[in-house]
């Protein structure tokens, strides 16, 4: 299949997201709107945005009464949800037969599963934040808290010890797959990471809004 002289059977996501972007447009979904953004900076964000190379300056870059810089992406993994749904299911059959004690740490589980079965992940001036399907839990890494920003391969299992939110010496993530990822180094020496497609244009993002802080400050 081709588009244009652009052969797509077997371009890698990253290179189809910078396809859609540059020649085909953008579908606005719930997930992938900026909360930080009025109505009328999250329509004119895609038509913002150029063409992202190793050295360009990051996309996604609004300006209004102040520049409003953003960035976001939904993440997920296609166990999450059903193991979320059987966890649940599992805590209430447990509340029917055992009682309480034994169904309620279950249940959370399960809801907590659910809340991060596909996360939108977006970047601005406030920093990082992931949000899930449900309104709670939220995990924000305000921006005056992160040094610099990187992106690369991630390997949950070995790196983080499993999948999910993770807490280990020296960092804490959120680890929905294996693959791309943030790496953001924040002020106490710890590295918060999420796994998500595009890190490296967020990435970008992160540190240009990082260079304009200091230069604020």
């Amino acid at each position: 299949m081709f588009l244009g002289d652009t052969e797509l059977t077997g371009l890698s996501e990253r290179k189809l997201t910078l396809l859609r972007r540059t020649r085909i447009g953008f579908v606005f979904q719930a997930f992938n709107l900026l909360p930080s953004l009025s109505a009328e900076q999250n329509v004119a964000l895609p038509a913002l945005q150029p063409t992202v190379s190793s050295s360009a300056t990051p996309p996604a870059q609004v300006s209004a009464a102040g520049e409003v810089a953003g960035w976001a992406r939904s993440t997920g993994n296609r166990w999450l949800l059903p193991a979320a749904a059987l966890t649940c299911a599992g805590g209430v059959a447990l509340l029917l037969t055992v009682g309480w004690s034994a169904a309620v740490p279950v249940v959370l589980v399960g809801l907590l599963l659910l809340a991060f079965a596909r996360p939108n992940v977006a970047v601005d001036r406030r920093g990082i934040t992931v949000s899930g399907m449900l309104p709670w839990p939220r995990v924000q890494v305000p921006l005056d808290r992160i040094e610099t920003a990187a992106s690369r391969d991630i390997k949950p299992l070995t790196e983080y010890g499993g999948w999910g939110y993770r807490i280990r010496p020296g960092r804490t993530g959120i680890m929905i797959r294996s693959g791309e990822g943030i790496v953001a180094r924040l002020a106490d020496g710890r590295d918060f990471a999420v796994t998500v497609d595009d890190s490296a244009t967020a990435a970008a993002l992160l540190n240009t809004l990082i260079d304009q802080r200091r230069t604020e400050h």
